[in-house]
């Protein structure tokens, strides 16, 4: 059923000026006043990896590349972001060795001397805080975390590179555990 009578009569024009598909035309399909902006302003959205410099937006469309020069600085700030995060979470197992180390028990109840009530208040103050300074260490922690897995997402390859760069310098400055006993690896979460 051939419906051009119906849309020559509504008067409107739904084609898109610049914006063709090859095999696929709408002849008479205009939309006077609805144009698409051109794709220099846009984001650049690959879903496989590439190492495209120019159009790479990261995070926001705000922070789009536009070249060589602005990759690198985008690069440099991942990099930073990553070797703060392994600083982050140093500083967290660093507070929690020393929340452990001067956690100071109370006397079991065998023992001869009473624990005075002001001693105990004193102390679960002292371990709320403790555990308020843990939250918001981890909460930091997955905040960061979860920002460069989403820059990660990118698929860019000079971006990934930063991520993976910034996260073995912060390891490497930071990390103060000999031994490897704190048991936590690079994972979103």
């Amino acid at each position: 059923m051939d419906h051009s009578a119906h849309m020559m009569a509504s008067g409107m024009d739904h084609t898109m000026p610049g914006h063709t598909m090859p095999g696929h035309t709408m002849p008479g399909h205009t939309m006077p006043g609805h144009t698409m902006p051109d794709s220099g302003g846009l984001c650049s959205m690959a879903m496989t990896l590439n190492a495209q410099i120019d159009g790479v937006c990261i995070l926001t469309q705000s922070w789009r590349t536009n070249g060589g020069w602005s990759m690198l600085r985008a690069c440099i700030v991942v990099a930073f972001a990553a070797v703060a995060f392994e600083w982050i979470r140093e500083m967290t197992r660093r507070f929690e060795l020393g929340a452990m180390s001067t956690s100071v028990r109370l006397p079991s109840s065998r023992s001869a001397s009473p624990v005075p009530s002001s001693d105990v208040a004193m102390r679960a103050s002292t371990r709320k805080r403790r555990h308020l300074i843990r939250t918001a260490l981890y909460a930091v922690q997955v905040a960061i975390s979860f920002t460069l897995m989403l820059v990660f997402m990118t698929f860019n390859i000079y971006v990934m590179a930063a991520v993976v760069v910034g996260s073995a310098m912060g390891f490497y400055f930071f990390n103060t555990d000999p031994a490897g006993v704190s048991g936590k690896t690079m994972v979103c979460h």
